[in-house]
This record gives C-alpha cells, sequence and structure tokens, in this order.
C-alpha cells in the first residue's frame, strides 16, 4: 500500500490472522478514528478487514479532498476524490454533494460543477457499477442507469451476471419517470389482476377474423437453439427439447402484413395491460404457433414458470376457441386452485408469468392456434411487434440501443423528449426518455441496416451542424432510405430572412418567432446593439461562450461574461454581407469571423442555404426534391409528429432518395 497509507506493508503478504491482530493494534494506537468504522468484537461478521482498510483509506482521501476544494485546488482535490471513491465507490454519492456545495460557494457555475462532477469518477467498470448500485439505492433510478451504462460499455461481461439487476431499477425509474410523460396513465389499477394475479378478455371478432385471414399459407418455422439475436436471453438447454417440441407444436413465420394487423389488435390491449401491470409497455417479441393433439407434456405443456425478471410479462391471444377440448391454458393459483381458461376465438389471458405455475393443455380434437407476446415497461406504450427469434426471450439490457426491425421512420435531432412508436429518435441531448444520446459527427453512422426505413425527418437540426457532418448526415440517410423513401427537412427559411433584412421588415425577427428573448440580454456583455442587422446575422450563424453555459441541455448561466448572440462584427460588414451574398456565404463569412476572434466559442446555428443551395447539396448527396411546397408537404405527411410546427419561419422541403 502507498506511503501514508494506514498499514504501511502489503495486505497480501499478511494471513487473515495477522492481519486481525494488526488491526487491533491499530484500534488501541487510533480509537478515535478506527472505533468510527470497525470495531473487531462486534462487526467482524459484518466487515472484512481489507474492506475496512479500504473504507478508512477512502475517507483520509475524502478529507483531504474536501481541503484541497476549499483551498480552490480543484486538479489535486480531483485526484484525492478519485482515490476516495476507487476504494469505496458508494462514496461518490457523498463526495459529489459535497463538491458542488463548494463549488457553489466560489461561484462556479453549473457546466464548471458538471464537468468536476463528471471528472471525479475513475475509468472503470466495476466503480461505476457499485456506484450505479449506490444511486439506485437511494432513488436516483435515472442517474444509476447511465452509471450501468458505462460500467457495461467498459466491461460488456458484467452483463451476463447481472441483467436482473438491470431489469429492476429501470422498472422501478419507468414507474416513476412514466407518469411524468403520459396524461393518459391517471387510471385505477386493475384491482381484479392485483387479486387473482390474472386477467383475461376477448378481442373483437372482426378485427381476429382480418388477422386470421393474414395467416393463411404463411411458412412454417422450426424453433431451434440457435434462433435467438445476441443480447437476448434465451433457453440455452432447448437443443435436446428441439425434436420434441417441433413435433408437438407448429411455429408460423409472421410477415410485415401479419405484423401490421398484429399491431392494430395490440392498440386495443394498451390500455388495459397497462392497468395491470401498472406502466406502459413495448413488444419485445411474438411467437404464433400452432399446437396439436398428440403435443406429450414437455416445455410449455408441462407445469413451469417462465423464470424471467418479474418485470417482464408474457401474454396470450388465442386465435382458436380456447377449453378442454379445443386446448386451453391452466394456472395453479395462490389458494391451491386451477384455474382453466376458455372462451372463444380472439379470448386473451395476462398473468404473472413467472411465478404462477402454469402449462399448457393440448387439444383433444383439431389444433390451437395461439399468439404469445412478451412485453416489457416502457416510457410509453408502443405496440408494434416484432419477432427477434422463436427462442429469444426479453433483451438483457432493459434499455437496448434501436434494432432495424423496430423503426420504419427516422427524427434527425428530434430533441430530447421526441418518442413515437415506429421511430428512432437520433438526438444528441441525453434525457430519461433519450438515455442513448447520439453524437454527430463527420464519421457517424445511422444505426439501421441499408434500405431499411421509408421516412427520414429532420427539423431545425441541419443547420446547427458543420458542412463534413451535414454531408456525413446526408450520405447515411441516402444509405439507410429504401428506393423513393421521402426526406422531409424543415430549416429556418433563410431566402425570406435574408430578404426581410436587406427591407428592414422588423415583424420577421420577433422575440417570439426566434425565440430571442433571453438571448438578447446577453448581447450588452459584448457591446451588441439589438437592432435587425444583428438579429439576421444571429439567425444565419450564432454562437454562446464558455461563461454562458450550454444552450442545448439548458444549464445557463446569468453573469457579466456570459454571451449568446451573433458574431461580433461590424454593421457595415454585416450590411456588405446582406447585400451581396448568399445564405450559405453569410454563414460561413460569419462562422469564419467567429473562430478567427473568439477563445471560447459553441455553435448554434452555423449553416445555412437557400432553397436553391439546398437543391443543390441534395443533388449531389443522390436526392431529387420532390416539393418545396409547405402546404402540399404538410397535408401529404400528416403522420408525421409536429410536421406543422414552426410553419411560419420553416423552409420545408421533401427530396426522395433516387
Amino acid at each position: 500500500m502507498a506511503s501514508g497509507s494506514v498499514f504501511a506493508i502489503s495486505l497480501g503478504d499478511l494471513s487473515m490472522l495477522k492481519l486481525k491482530t494488526r488491526f487491533k493494534e491499530e484500534v488501541r494506537k487510533r480509537p478515535r478514528v478506527w472505533s468510527l468504522l470497525y470495531n473487531l468484537r462486534k462487526r467482524a461478521d459484518v466487515y472484512t478487514p481489507l474492506r475496512v482498510v479500504h473504507e478508512v483509506e477512502a475517507k483520509r482521501h475524502q478529507r483531504a479532498g474536501d481541503l484541497l476544494a476549499i483551498k480552490g485546488d480543484f486538479e489535486e482535490a480531483i485526484e484525492r476524490y478519485k482515490q476516495a471513491i476507487a476504494l469505496k465507490p458508494e462514496s461518490f454519492i457523498l463526495i459529489s454533494s459535497h463538491l458542488i456545495d463548494t463549488l457553489k460557494k466560489q461561484g462556479k457555475n453549473n457546466l464548471q460543477q458538471d464537468e468536476l462532477v463528471s471528472s471525479l469518477i475513475p475509468d472503470s467498470a466495476e466503480v461505476y457499477f457499485k456506484i450505479g448500485k449506490a444511486l439506485a439505492k437511494e432513488g436516483r433510478f435515472e442517474e444509476a442507469i447511465k452509471s450501468y451504462q458505462r460500467a457495461i460499455a467498459l466491461n460488456p461481461g458484467l452483463l451476463e451476471s447481472n441483467y436482473w439487476i438491470l431489469w429492476e431499477v429501470y422498472e422501478k425509474f419507468v414507474r416513476v419517470a412514466a407518469p411524468e410523460l403520459n396524461l393518459d396513465l391517471d387510471f385505477e389499477p386493475d384491482q381484479d389482476f392485483a387479486l387473482r394475479g390474472f386477467k383475461q378478455g376477448v378481442l373483437p371478432e372482426a378485427q381476429i377474423a382480418t388477422f386470421l385471414q393474414s395467416l393463411k399459407e404463411l411458412p412454417e418455422k422450426p424453433i431451434l437453439q440457435e434462433d435467438a439475436p445476441t443480447g437476448y436471453s434465451s433457453h440455452t438447454g432447448l437443443k435436446k427439447y428441439e425434436k420434441d417440441l417441433n413435433s408437438s407444436h407448429t411455429h408460423l413465420s409472421l410477415g410485415a402484413e401479419q405484423l401490421d394487423h398484429l399491431n392494430s389488435l395490440l392498440q386495443l390491449l394498451a390500455k388495459p395491460i397497462a392497468k395491470c401491470i401498472g406502466t406502459p409497455w413495448r413488444v419485445v417479441n411474438v411467437r404464433c404457433f400452432k399446437t396439436h393433439p398428440w403435443a406429450i407434456e414437455t416445455g410449455p405443456n408441462e407445469w413451469h414458470t417462465d423464470g424471467f425478471p418479474l418485470c417482464i410479462w408474457k401474454f396470450l391471444i388465442y386465435l382458436s376457441e380456447v377449453g378442454a377440448e379445443k386446448g386451453t391454458t391452466e394456472l395453479k393459483l395462490s389458494d391451491g386452485s386451477i384455474a382453466s381458461i376458455t372462451g372463444p376465438s380472439g379470448t386473451w389471458l395476462l398473468f404473472r408469468n413467472s411465478e404462477i405455475l402454469h402449462r399448457g393443455v393440448a387439444p383433444s380434437v383439431g389444433e390451437r392456434l395461439a399468439l404469445e407476446i412478451t412485453i416489457v415497461p416502457s416510457l410509453i406504450n408502443d405496440t408494434r411487434p416484432i419477432c427477434p427469434g422463436l427462442n429469444a426471450n426479453y433483451p438483457k439490457l432493459p434499455w437496448s440501443g434501436p434494432s432495424a426491425a423496430l423503426y420504419d421512420s427516422i427524427n434527425l435531432g428530434g430533441g430530447p423528449l421526441f418518442h413515437y412508436p415506429g421511430w428512432l429518435n437520433l438526438e444528441g441531448v441525453a434525457s430519461s426518455i433519450n438515455t442513448y444520446p447520439f453524437e454527430f459527427h463527420p464519421e457517424c453512422e445511422i444505426p439501421v441496416s441499408a434500405d431499411s426505413v421509408n421516412t427520414v425527418y429532420t427539423s431545425h437540426a441541419l443547420e446547427h451542424l458543420d458542412t463534413p457532418t451535414v454531408r456525413r448526415i446526408l450520405a447515411e440517410t441516402h444509405r439507410v432510405l429504401r428506393e423513393k423513401g421521402r426526406f422531409i427537412i424543415k430549416i429556418p427559411d433563410f431566402d425570406r430572412t435574408l430578404d426581410c433584412w436587406i427591407k428592414k421588415d422588423d415583424s420577421y425577427f420577433t422575440n417570439e418567432m426566434w425565440y430571442l428573448s433571453e438571448v438578447i440580454q446577453t448581447w450588452k456583455n459584448r457591446s451588441i446593439t439589438d437592432s435587425i442587422d444583428y438579429r439576421a446575422a444571429f439567425i444565419f450563424c450564432g454562437f454562446w461562450n464558455d461563461a454562458y453555459g450550454d444552450h442545448f441541455s439548458g444549464r445557463i448561466n446569468g453573469n457579466e461574461d456570459a454571451y449568446h448572440g451573433p458574431a461580433v462584427v461590424d454593421i457595415e460588414f454585416l450590411k456588405n454581407l446582406a447585400n451581396n451574398s448568399t445564405p450559405s456565404q453569410i454563414s460561413a463569412a460569419l462562422r469564419e469571423a467567429v473562430i478567427s476572434h473568439e477563445e471560447s466559442y459553441h455553435f448554434n446555428h452555423q449553416n445555412a442555404w437557400g432553397s436553391r443551395e439546398l437543391e443543390k447539396l441534395l443533388e449531389e448527396s443522390g436526392f431529387r426534391v420532390k416539393s418545396f411546397d409547405k402546404d402540399f408537404i404538410i397535408a401529404n405527411c400528416a403522420d408525421i409528429p409536429d410536421i406543422n410546427s414552426m410553419k411560419e419561419q420553416s423552409l420545408y422541403c421533401w427530396a426522395e432518395k433516387l
């Protein structure tokens, strides 16, 4: 151990008996310190000596860090704090709280506080994981999830032995966060389900008939051990039962048509099931299978529980009549009775599948046709069904990243709160919904396969990116869109902005239209007057400095050095730009002025295109512009969420992949 520690010897050289003896000596020498942390007589059953060494050393480093932070020596304080957290990861909560209090007293802004706190944790998977546990214990579930995410990124092997813990924390997070995002969650829990542990109902006959019609002549698919994607829990011992299962049951391979019809059925169950389980939900697997009269009592037809984390549910939709003769499901209830499900085609059953013993009962005549749907907690209801594999149970990571099979549409930069079924939102700002922030840069990749989506939409995002990143995004959009897929773009109407600038039309540059009220207050810090010229320049290219904080995350400071506004240039320079340049040339000149003269800068807008410039850029990337008519685009793209937002100040563009 390092010089200056409690024991200036290697613990590896001591037997446990010698170590305990040495502890007794230290307790006698330092009763005031040691008695607080370790009493060998009373607590030997709780603490091992090595753990106590770590606790005392961690406390020493923490106190040293506190003193250094008070003196303003944050670099050295962070190093001492890191040593404390490495020894005792749970101490991060107290240390970060103390550090923030100290930083506030010394006038440090929110951004500076965040930077220093984020630098506390050693780059260790084990440390991040233990911090996640400590945060979860404190009820700080969103922070815990972020810590777990970092731990698994550093050591993916942690996932195999810990995914049950992750699901428990994720469920608690959803139960806290979902009500804040869903106004329709204000309903009474299903008391019948709470009492009995199961719930059944019947779906409309007409919609069941439509779904059954779509199943005709579907290909059959055997269930195999390897039929589960990477990252999913699966039945590892399936191999020895494959022959019996495939003899007793016939699985159907569902296609896009069947999944669309199934989605309509599941939408009818969104609220009834949410009332039972207490949260919104999303689908993680679907199986469709027939059970034959000769099915043997093995696998799903023997008494069992599913053994999933308790927040992961299965429910059944019977597509044929269900009962003793036609085939059914039996449940052993807590009072010892057996419930046998009966009902017409369209009967559905939700039950506590990992707590209640249950089994399938083969029909005595005909075949029993059923759907088995696995669902998990979600921040919003997403009934879109997926079929990752017949031997797939559920994803091991509760917040597992996007899968191409889930999404038909992509929103580029949709904001941290955008979340709609069937949409993949690639957004750089993290939130309780956007737990996987996307980083836009010149080498970024949209995480779906080629030719796989019908729509890519972006609203007031491209102008925030530098030119190499914009070109990369256009190339990636071209890659992932299907042929004739639609690319819907909204950016500020820079042609109109330039025209109103030249005409000095102040009705266009209002605070309400451009959300200028807060930022204009900082312009006086750089002697910038509030005028049409500077307002227009800010729309073409704006920036904020370090003292301001961070515009996109909302961590903003109001001190006298804060600035968020246009490039600090002479007004005659601006007038010359307006009269002699295109939108793209204006933004490029202002961006260069910022880079050349500012010590710290973070761009708001940094790119601009008129309609002709945008059309040329799209053609260079393999697109053909179909329309710039905003009313036509809005009328024909009503399925796109927020297509109407910021209509007045936006240029709309509909482009197609060639």
